[in-house]
């Protein structure tokens, strides 16, 4: 199972994601799973949602929804978006 080891890539990133600029937030891939400590920030020049995340985790797929959160307690949801790819070297695109 290959190691997304913090980048992720993830297409059509809403209107209202993040600002452009990195932003310490929580991603979330799976259904049932608990948000890992990221970074994310929408690429100006691309409109994706990119994470680097601080944790890796296996398994990320192109197809997977990704769930950013924030806020005080991290309950709230920022943005989501489905991930066009991910790599090993910690960062992910959506």
């Amino acid at each position: 199972e290959p190691l997304t080891d913090p980048p992720i890539n993830a297409a059509s990133a809403p209107n209202d994601s993040p600002a452009v600029g990195w932003q310490e937030a929580g991603v979330q891939v799976r259904a049932h799973g608990r948000p890992v400590p990221a970074k994310v920030r929408v690429d100006e020049a691309s409109g994706l949602l990119n994470a680097e995340l601080n944790t890796p985790l296996r398994g990320v797929a192109a197809g997977q929804s990704l769930v950013v959160y924030g806020g005080a307690d991290g309950d709230q949801v920022l943005a989501q978006a489905t991930v066009t790819s991910a790599r090993a070297s910690g960062r992910a695109v959506a």
